[in-house]
């Protein structure tokens, strides 16, 4: 084709048949799949990622109509539906009920020429695809998902992980170990151990050797047909987020097989030293962990990051190998996470040295730090729990730190360390009650007025007295104001604007 202009690049080629515009493309798919479905009083199944592939595969599209027989109706939507779009890249069809046709439409490169032969040919593929699913999901039924578990034996999950047969008990066994220590309801309890023996029983069934998308999807669809409806959903949702924003799962027996699952695969790789390196993550762990701090502050569990990682390397009976590393991990999830939501680096970093608290508080506590960081008194308080941080270390470094910091009521020399003890004890009993109640807020409010004792103690005494009696004494009226301050973050690492040292 001679092209004299640039200009003319496009005309020529739409003139031989080619759209060279992707655009131009979806446009015209999407234009003629809505003008197919208005003449049938329908609507197509459409997904953004599904329209680009197809997009993609054709140059000059032109869209036809096809049906296959109403008997195959009666298999699960899902894999007609994983049929018609994952192999075949047709679109399939939904009355205006949101119920699934005997339709399709398929989407041929070139112009509309001889649209019955290339009709014929898609039903013909599309009928054999649906006659092989429709003897794979009656085989399939012969046997018992709990009497395929067995075969899992024969299933790897990773060469030094053993089979997935192990990984599955391991699974049920922390599934028991996390519903207890959660107090989770018995009848949750047992069905979500039966979901976690189950889970990945469909994994040895023709239909997932087949159509491996649909694993958990046909764990599903064949343990409603065996199982409790709980059970059943919980197994295909165990694997769920399968995204960094897909839904979260939908019940508590759901949400327990999930975490137990992802958290064991994380543990299990770290243990032997499979750990994600720059972009490098053929596990997924990345999104495993993100799945359970989801799953985690969704239902507000009372456990934390270092409590789960605790119980799942007991449960695995390694050693501490990975242990660290995988906090680590966590931490970097954690910024990653806090951080799409609009919380500042410094102010993750600060919440995160509470390891003992649930994820759902840690969110809580961000919440509250970041309301009361605009405060005018905010900056230079927390400045001088910076420095009092940075005395004590001293102290601790130089031998000077006192055991513990209690005073005893005779021991105050002045009225500046008085005063400051007073303000510190005086706010005690409301301070704790917020963080009781879980107010992050509120309890970070109650601190503000300690900001003129403080800055008045600073300014007056010097803490690093020769006289050894006094020094102990102004380090333990440090030590009370800076427990204050660690029950909600480690203020040292906020940047604040005020000078942090004097």
């Amino acid at each position: 084709i001679s092209i004299p202009k640039p200009e003319k690049y496009k005309q020529l080629l739409q003139s031989r048949c080619i759209l060279v515009d992707p655009e131009d493309r979806r446009q015209n798919i999407r234009a003629q799949i809505d003008a197919i479905c208005k003449r049938i009083k329908a609507q197509a199944i459409v997904s953004d990622e599904h329209l680009d592939e197809v997009v993609h595969l054709t140059e000059y599209p032109s869209s036809i109509l096809g049906h296959f027989p109403e008997a195959y109706l009666k298999l699960p939507k899902e894999v007609l539906v994983t049929v018609l779009k994952k192999h075949q890249k047709f679109f399939p069809i939904e009355s205006s009920k949101g119920q699934l046709t005997n339709s399709f439409i398929g989407v041929r490169n070139g112009p509309s020429d001889a649209q019955d032969d290339v009709r014929d040919g898609y039903e013909r593929v599309i009928n054999a695809r649906f006659s092989d699913a429709q003897f794979f999901f009656e085989k399939d039924l012969e046997t018992r998902l709990d009497v395929s578990v067995a075969k899992l034996a024969g299933v790897g999950f990773h060469a030094k992980l053993g089979s997935m047969l192990d990984k599955t008990n391991r699974v049920v066994k922390l599934t028991g170990i996390l519903a207890d220590a959660l107090g989770i309801p018995d009848n949750v309890k047992a069905n979500a151990l039966r979901a976690a023996l189950l889970a990945k029983a469909d994994l040895v069934t023709q239909m997932v050797g087949e159509l491996p998308e649909l694993q958990g999807v046909a764990g599903r669809f064949y343990a409603e047909r065996q199982e409790s409806a709980e059970v059943a959903h919980a197994i295909e949702q165990h694997y769920w987020p399968v995204t960094a924003e897909s839904h979260l799962p939908s019940s508590a027996e759901a949400a327990l097989v999930a975490v137990a699952d992802k958290i064991d695969t994380l543990a299990a790789n770290f243990s032997v030293g499979l750990i994600p390196s720059g972009s490098a993550d053929p596990y997924g762990l990345r999104r495993a962990a993100v799945g359970v701090i989801r799953i985690l502050s969704d239902r507000r569990w009372a456990i934390s990051i270092t409590q789960l990682i605790e119980k799942t390397f007991g449960n695995l009976g390694s050693a501490d190998t990975g242990k660290k590393e995988l906090a680590d991990f966590f931490n970097q999830r954690f910024t990653g996470w806090f951080g799409s939501q609009g919380f500042r680096a410094d102010e993750i970093d600060a919440v995160l040295t509470s390891n003992g608290v649930s994820v759902a508080q840690l969110g809580e506590k961000l919440q509250g730090l970041k309301a009361v960081r605009g405060r005018p008194e905010f900056d230079s308080l927390a400045a001088a729990i910076k420095r009092a941080r940075n005395v004590l270390s001293q102290a601790k470094e130089k031998g000077f730190l006192p055991s513990s910091p209690e005073i005893e009521a005779g021991e105050i020399a002045g009225a500046l360390e008085k005063t400051l003890l007073d303000a510190v004890q005086a706010i005690h009993g409301g301070f704790h009650a917020s963080l009781k109640r879980g107010e992050y807020q509120s309890a970070l409010l109650s601190l503000a007025p300690l900001k003129a004792p403080v800055d008045a103690f600073f300014a007056g005494v010097m803490v690093m007295d020769p006289d050894e009696k006094l020094r102990s004494l102004r380090l333990r009226v440090l030590m009370q104001v800076k427990q204050l301050f660690d029950a909600l973050a480690d203020f040292s690492k906020l940047q604040v604007s005020a000078p942090t040292a004097g």
